[in-house]
């Protein structure tokens, strides 16, 4: 049996008061949607890192069937790249263990929700961890979906973190629990992509094209 691993990562900077409810309430029905045939071949576990004044892992790498919520409140500044980079660190435990206990994993995830704004983020320059990240990036070896939540969201730094497979989107908060439920619903069609010649790219705009009506576009 493969392993899977999708780690959400969670704006919870001042700005995310108003929507961290319904991103927590979004988490919680894409568990509820999961089928129980997506386990048939494929063991997925769920993990949580937040980002706001600093970073935590709210849930560490846990079965699907066995995942819950905890609270989750907003705080300060957005250190979005110390969180990625956190997140990289995590998801290269989870593969040095399963590796180490002789368990195949699929190519982790990343699902980043943010509403971050203009260029400026938590991030201390002295820290590095942009340019970490950044670096940690050009491996590829994770496929990352990023969520903008607004208007005023920064495309250039949602560009920045994305590969060019999987462009990030723009929705409404309201849209949040909706638009996750993409990734309950199409995670084995995204995810066996790789079987076929029919590469994510593929597959990640066809299943966009059937949200259309959700996406704020340019």
């Amino acid at each position: 049996m493969k392993k899977h691993l999708i780690t959400f990562l969670v704006d919870t900077s001042g700005s995310m008061y108003d929507k961290l409810e319904s991103v927590k309430e979004a988490l919680v029905r894409f568990q509820l949607e999961l089928e129980d045939d997506f386990y048939y071949d494929t063991e997925l576990e769920i993990s949580v890192v937040t980002f706001g004044q600093d970073v935590c892992v709210l849930v560490p790498p846990t079965p699907a069937k066995e995942f819950n919520m905890p609270q989750i409140t907003e705080w300060g500044l957005t250190c979005i790249w110390k969180g990625l980079y956190q997140t990289f660190t995590l998801i290269d435990d989870w593969k040095s263990r399963n590796r180490t206990l002789g368990y195949p994993y699929y190519k982790p995830w990343i699902i980043l929700i943010t509403d971050i704004e203009g260029e400026n983020t938590g991030d201390l320059p002295d820290d590095r961890f942009e340019e970490l990240a950044l670096q940690r990036l050009k491996k590829k070896d994770v496929n990352i979906f990023s969520i903008g939540l607004g208007y005023d969201v920064s495309r250039d730094i949602l560009n920045q973190i994305s590969f060019d497979e999987i462009k990030p989107v723009i929705i409404e908060i309201e849209n949040i629990k909706e638009f996750l439920l993409i990734f309950s619903h199409e995670w084995e069609a995204l995810l066996y992509q790789n079987l076929s010649d029919y590469t994510i790219k593929d597959r990640w705009q066809d299943t966009l094209s059937d949200y259309e009506q959700l996406l704020i576009r340019p």
